[in-house]
């Protein structure tokens, strides 16, 4: 009975919020932002980051408020956009992380060799990166250069940790090919 009354009150609110009604994009925002906020922030470790996520997902939901079809759960349509908009962060984090340590510069200590061995390992780790598919290079910049753990990174990415596991290795073997 619960859920059938969560529905019509569901269909109501998105029809509302379909022909423009004032007090529509309240009552959604009221009903949704702390728990859109607390998911962000807890799976974006950032408080500043997880208002922009905050923000920008009921941006989505008001333009795409056409899209919405009621077979599911209007919670289950917010909270799946709040996933993408935490995941598009994370991979947005990761390859921005990325390019500051393959950009980075070798410390002052290090000798020419060392300097030509960094260079070659960066150069084949950006190689094998861009031939990954996208999944994998989220999960080599979570394991390898945000310090997250396997088991982490496969919940992030919504993957099993043999999947995350079995990635790496594949990663790390090709970035071993190419440096033999």
């Amino acid at each position: 009975m619960e859920a059938v009354v969560d529905g019509e009150r569901d269909e109501r609110l998105v029809g509302r919020l379909r022909t423009g009604a004032d007090d529509a994009f309240e009552e959604l925002y009221e009903r949704f932002v702390g728990r859109v906020h607390g998911l962000a922030h807890k799976e974006l470790g950032d408080r500043a980051e997880a208002e922009d996520a905050t923000q920008e997902v009921f941006l989505i939901v008001l333009r795409n408020v056409e899209r919405y079809a009621e077979l599911g759960s209007l919670d289950a349509w917010v909270f799946g956009i709040t996933r993408n908009v935490v995941r598009n962060r994370w991979r947005a984090r990761g390859r921005r992380e990325a390019r500051e340590a393959l950009a980075g510069v070798p410390p002052a200590s290090a000798t020419p060799e060392q300097e030509l061995l960094e260079a070659r390992v960066l150069a084949a780790v950006r190689d094998v990166l861009d031939g990954a598919e996208e999944w994998e290079a989220d999960v080599f910049n979570l394991c390898c250069l945000s310090g997250v753990s396997k088991k982490e990174a496969a919940r992030r990415i919504q993957r099993s940790r043999y999947a995350v596991s079995a990635s790496l290795e594949r990663l790390r073997s090709r970035v071993a090919r190419q440096l033999a």
